[in-house]
């Protein structure tokens, strides 16, 4: 019942300054393999217009080990339970892949190399672990932006409150 005196913050980057939201990946092909990360664990409202041929899921646990083992197990879950829904959308096969920033490249081809694509296809991801990650790479990445993200990204540049004062407008619509 007492509070903790001794905190210590959690090392980690600064906020990124508020910026127009970036342009998303565009990669070509007519074999998509889309992937699922933690950070977007709802495939099936993705508007993609070729159907992917297979899901594929990267390790939770790239996120760093400094995230408590029950968020760690969250993201797994989710990760599992999406692939599970996406395989069952799209009528395809779920492959995994437990890799690290050291063998991400290696991985990722060898995904696409089993399941015989010609490209990735994800849901955008503007900040956070895979999005660093997947940028480094030189692999084809087709990433889908959602039609809210357009909308609502322009209201998020001075904190939740003036975005909450939003939210109505953007339900409306």
């Amino acid at each position: 019942g007492e509070l903790q005196e001794d905190v210590v913050a959690i090392a980690g980057p600064e906020n990124p300054p508020a910026s127009a939201i970036a342009e998303p990946r565009q990669a070509t092909g007519h074999k998509p393999l889309l992937l699922i990360t933690a950070e977007d664990c709802h495939p099936e409202t993705l508007a993609m217009t070729t159907s992917p041929m297979a899901v594929a899921s990267l390790s939770t646990s790239f996120g760093g080990a400094h995230r408590a083992p029950a968020v760690q197990q969250a993201d797994s879950d989710g990760v599992s339970d999406a692939c599970a829904r996406a395989a069952s959308h799209y009528h395809i096969d779920h492959y995994s892949s437990d890799c690290n920033k050291d063998t991400l490249l290696d991985q990722m081809t060898d995904l696409l190399d089993r399941t015989g694509a010609d490209h990735f296809v994800m849901a955008y991801q503007p900040v956070g672990y895979w999005s660093d990650a997947l940028r480094r790479v030189q692999l084809p990445i087709h990433e889908v932006r959602r039609g809210y993200d357009d909308m609502c990204w322009p209201h998020a540049k001075k904190g939740f409150f003036p975005f909450k004062e939003k939210i109505p407008q953007f339900l409306r619509r």
